[in-house]
């Protein structure tokens, strides 16, 4: 009974899964588009370092103080802690070095934006992979439901139904797969026309170290 109660609730949750809300993809998404506009910001702030190289009247006016009026001091701290204040530097130079250091800033990597431990770079549906993934990484819920139904099936013929699993965890070794029954739950779930054949392909062609996690919130 507990299988099949794991059965008909990964079922239920596939059928209410929607792609277009799944945190995850939605993340990476978005981190994709982050990543476009930081090479338009590095590139916007190598423009103004120039134009203060070359002290452009647009920007000695513009800057604070216009007409360059305005002197920055640089300030820095003495062996006691006590701030310093050094010479005063041209608002221009100042600028040049400011947007210069900021465009080489904007060309590392940075971990949200180029990997990193965050949670949503390696979950899709009710998978989560040891590697981030790629936003539009084609892997469409019948084979997220088929990874789920196969991982109770190998339980239960492994003798070990009622056993709990834990976030993260890769498909059981022991027991059997029986490709043939969950494609048939998979077909009668999503009106797909999986074959046990194209089970086995489908969960084989999925990197390695692939784990199980509950489904989004919008699936439940």
């Amino acid at each position: 009974m507990r299988t099949l109660e794991r059965i008909a609730t990964a079922c239920l949750n596939a059928q209410r899964y929607k792609p277009d809300a799944d945190p995850g993809e939605n993340y990476r998404q978005a981190m994709s588009l982050q990543r476009d506009k930081r090479k338009s910001l590095a590139a916007a702030a190598l423009t103004l370092a120039k134009a203060c190289e070359r002290e452009d009247r647009a920007m000695a006016w513009a800057l604070p103080g216009g007409d360059n009026a305005l002197q920055v001091r640089i300030a820095r701290q003495s062996r006691a802690g006590e701030p310093v204040t050094g010479d005063p530097v041209d608002v221009l130079k100042m600028g040049a070095a400011w947007f210069n250091e900021l465009e080489q800033r904007l060309k590392v990597k940075m971990p949200e934006l180029d990997g990193g431990p965050f949670l949503k770079h390696f979950t899709i549906g009710n998978l989560i992979f040891q590697k981030p993934i790629k936003a539009g990484r084609p892997i469409d819920v019948s084979t997220m439901l088929a990874f789920e139904l196969v991982f109770y099936l190998h339980m239960f013929t492994a003798g070990r139904a009622a056993d709990a699993w834990q976030v993260g965890q890769d498909m059981p070794k022991d027991g059997k797969p029986r490709y043939k029954l969950a494609a048939m739950f998979c077909n009668a779930t999503l009106g797909s026309q999986l074959d046990e054949l194209q089970v086995n392909d489908r969960l084989r062609k999925l990197p390695p170290g692939v784990g199980l996690m509950p489904w989004p919130k919008n699936a439940e």
